[in-house]
């Protein structure tokens, strides 16, 4: 499917749309012409996937989608909607020029993801680009064409969440004649170049390409993947601005502004995180030129944002102390039994409030009825009030137990404070035994 405009006239635009579209095997939607008038344009809007795969190998030709100028006429714009876009083995869309008209621009917008990945049986890449080549003597010979071509090359504007180059594919703007290289823009959320992948801006004798990269999330280069603003002889290298969450660069993978003769270009990245493994590079020189700049600011959080000002008084840690003997009190032991403590500590322990271990099950069914008296004797005895033991005495059948005599309770010398010293001597001894937890036990 193409138009050509032969004269000097405008050339008629193609309008596709459509839910679908594949091309395969040198499949061609093209826009060109041969005279000094203009092409027309380019819209393809497709609804879900726009599939461009393979080459016709009798013919050389790969399956594409192109708007080119053969002669001193414009080519037109190139503009392409779908959900997403897959070229493959060789497949292109591109906007071009061949003599000394100018290259229109191609913009897309895709709004799920696009695929650019492998080459064709002919060695050519799968390719989104916008450039101006030199094709081989036969066919300057049969188009009419200047050995160089000196128009400019037109602007690459990609709009998509993911895109993922790969396999030898390419994203680019190219010069090959005498002419400017044109201006790549890709806005998204994630970026994957992988095995020899590449995003390229690049002449020969003009100035190079500048190739502007805003991602969101990640930009990720593997496996010799690259992103290259280049000049090949006298003109000068691009500019490279990148603006990611994170950079990875591994495995081999470069991000260069080189130049040959000219000045090597500029590259500023903007990034809170740059990874790059031995083996990869970051350039910016010239071979016999001047050398680029490379600028890298590292957006990291201020990690002084985060912390709290603390009072200027240092804290008084004598008053963090817990007295535990208070100036004239008394410590206090009580025994409540089994069954454990009252909701409020103040309060004797009630028969009805009783806790099950559940755990003593076993033992409870081989409990003789004497043990069971003694348990319905200790349950009736947690009624009468609790009396606090000052001591302890051995009975007549040679067990300690605790005692509550007149006069004042004797205490024992653990935790001695001074306030505790204040205490008269007669509160430390008793006519029974004192309780203190270094006696030794029976």
């Amino acid at each position: 499917m193409s138009s050509i405009n032969l004269g000097s006239g405008l050339g008629g635009d193609i309008t596709i749309s459509t839910d679908r579209l594949r091309l395969v095997n040198g499949g061609n939607i093209s826009n060109l012409t041969l005279g000094i008038g203009n092409t027309g344009d380019i819209a393809v809007n497709v609804t879900d996937t726009i599939e461009v795969l393979g080459t016709n190998a009798l013919v050389s030709s790969p399956s594409v989608i192109s708007v080119s100028s053969f002669n001193r006429g414009d080519s037109g714009r190139l503009t392409v909607n779908a959900s997403k876009l897959i070229l493959q083995d060789g497949g292109a869309i591109s906007s071009g020029t061949l003599a000394t008209g100018n290259a229109g621009n191609a913009t897309f917008d895709v709004s799920e993801s696009i695929e650019v990945r492998g080459v064709g049986e002919d060695g050519e890449p799968s390719r989104i680009s916008a450039s101006a080549e030199i094709l081989p003597p036969v066919f300057q010979q049969i188009f009419g064409l200047p050995p160089t071509p000196s128009g400019n090359t037109g602007n690459v504007i990609v709009n998509t969440p993911v895109l993922r180059v790969g396999d030898g594919g390419v994203v680019t703007v190219e010069h090959q004649g005498s002419g400017d290289a044109g201006f790549l823009e890709v806005n998204a959320d994630r970026i994957f170049l992988d095995r020899s992948g590449e995003i390229l801006a690049a002449t020969t004798s003009g100035q190079g390409g500048n190739i502007s990269l805003n991602v969101r999330d990640s930009l990720q280069l593997r496996n010799g993947a690259a992103i290259d603003a280049e000049s090949f002889g006298v003109g000068n290298g691009g500019n490279i601005q990148i603006d990611s969450d994170t950079i990875a660069l591994l495995e081999n993978s470069r991000i260069n502004a080189n130049a040959i003769e000219g000045t090597g270009g500029n590259i500023q990245i903007t990034t809170s995180g740059l990874f790059v493994s031995p083996d990869s590079r970051i350039t910016a020189s010239s071979q016999f030129g001047v050398d680029g700049t490379v600028n890298i600011n590292n957006s990291i959080v201020d990690p002084a944002s985060g912390l709290v000002t603390l009072d200027a008084d240092p804290l008084n840690a004598n008053t963090q102390i817990q007295d535990s003997c208070e100036i004239a009190t008394r410590s206090r032991f009580a025994i409540t039994g089994n069954g454990g403590l009252p909701e409020d500590p103040t309060q004797p322990l009630q028969p009805s409030t009783v806790w099950r271990d559940t755990r003593l099950s076993e033992i409870q069914s081989h409990l003789t009825p004497s043990s069971v008296e003694v348990e319905a004797e200790a349950a009736s005895a947690l009624t009468a009030p609790l009396v606090e033991a000052t001591g302890w005495r051995t009975n007549n059948r040679g067990h300690i137990e605790l005692i509550a005599a007149s006069g004042n309770p004797s205490y024992s010398p653990w935790q001695p404070q001074p306030d505790c010293e204040s205490l008269p001597d007669s509160d430390r001894t008793s006519s029974n035994h004192s309780i203190d937890p270094e006696s030794p036990r029976r």
